[in-house]
């Protein structure tokens, strides 16, 4: 009679386990705060993908870069100009220039172009640098939230650093990183090979205990 009343108390435990299994792994999955990765395949995952890959070839321009515009031969075409919160530069003949997702190069050929088309120079040699790249920020559980400049090769860490280290409350082991050109906030693990890219929003989440 024990046995059997033990091998019922067994199989209800059993059959418990299995009915909570996925609500355990559903709250284990969202216990930090954090959202769940998109399902394979997506077009979300797609540019999840693409937003963590590192940024190849030439720096994407935005607001708040500052660049030197420099015209061959022509000291008073050639100076600094910052990216407006418009995305465009006004330089000087040429007009406001479209500046942001575009190449330092893509602007200089665009002015070339406008300058010659003015009839001003006809065959202008153009150069764009970018002296100043636009800031990141930093934000929530964190000791100095706020704006950063930027420098190439920045980790999370070295950004939680930056602005002070983590709260007590904050959650040490991911951040969100809000990117342009991507819907909603990446999930990074602070310990992981990440890089940040000028103007990013790093976000520090409080940890759930």
């Amino acid at each position: 009679m024990r046995a059997a009343t033990a091998d019922r108390s067994r199989s209800d435990m059993m059959r418990r386990s299995i009915l909570f299994s996925p609500v355990l792994a559903a709250l284990a999955a969202c216990s930090d705060g954090m959202p769940a990765p998109p399902a394979p395949g997506t077009p979300q995952a797609a540019a999840w993908e693409a937003a963590l890959r590192p940024r190849e070839g030439d720096y994407l321009l935005g607001p708040g870069d500052k660049l030197r515009v420099v015209v061959f031969n022509e000291e008073q075409l050639t100076g600094e100009h910052t990216v407006d919160p418009n995305g465009t530069v006004n330089v000087p003949l040429a007009g406001s220039v479209r500046a942001q997702g575009q190449t330092a190069t893509a602007v200089a050929r665009e002015i070339g172009r406008r300058l010659r088309e003015s009839n001003y120079l006809r065959d202008p040699n153009v150069t764009v640098q970018v002296v100043e790249t636009r800031p990141f920020y930093v934000l929530g559980e964190v000791q100095r939230p706020g704006e950063f400049r930027y420098r190439p090769g920045l980790s999370a860490q070295a950004a939680v650093a930056m602005a002070g280290g983590f709260t007590f409350r904050a959650n040490q082991r991911r951040v969100l990183v809000a990117r342009e050109g991507f819907p909603g906030e990446i999930p990074v693990e602070t310990s992981a090979v990440f890089v940040l890219q000028p103007g990013d929003v790093l976000r520090v989440v409080e940890r759930f205990l």
